[in-house]
């Protein structure tokens, strides 16, 4: 599934995918990216809207890892964290690439991602339940 969106779009709908697989053990799942400067700026910057949760609550009984791909701190990546750290009830690691795995990056782009690396564990640290591992590629 591939997934298009413009600025903080939440992706919480998408997340719920997973429902329909209940003996699912690992999933990826990869946020859109986009490092270029007006993107880096528009999405990181302190924006209205608030981080929402998902309203549909269930519990995943089997999901023991979720990889986020293009997790870099918008309010959207922190919501799909926390939909699976609530839902999925035997995680036992989530996986966070902040990269853009791209060969054609601009040279900004590499200390963007470096600037990435550290905001998921500010936003998740705190909030990781006990037993799951936190990874931060």
């Amino acid at each position: 599934m591939e997934i298009t969106a413009s600025r903080d779009t939440s992706f919480l709908n998408y997340a719920t995918f997973i429902e329909v697989a209940p003996h699912l053990q690992k999933f990826a799942f990869q946020l859109p990216v986009s490092l270029s400067q007006a993107a880096w700026d528009s999405n990181l910057s302190v924006s209205k809207r608030k981080v929402q949760r998902c309203s549909r609550h269930f519990q995943h009984r089997c999901l023991k890892e979720v990889r986020l791909g293009g997790y870099y701190g918008r309010k959207s990546d922190l919501e799909v964290a926390i939909f699976f750290l609530e839902n999925a009830v035997a995680l036992e690691k989530m996986i966070i690439n902040p990269r853009d795995e791209s060969p054609f990056l601009p040279d900004y782009a590499f200390s963007r991602q470096r600037a990435a690396r550290s905001r998921p564990k500010q936003q998740l640290d705190r909030i990781v339940p006990e037993g799951v591992k936190l990874v931060i590629l």
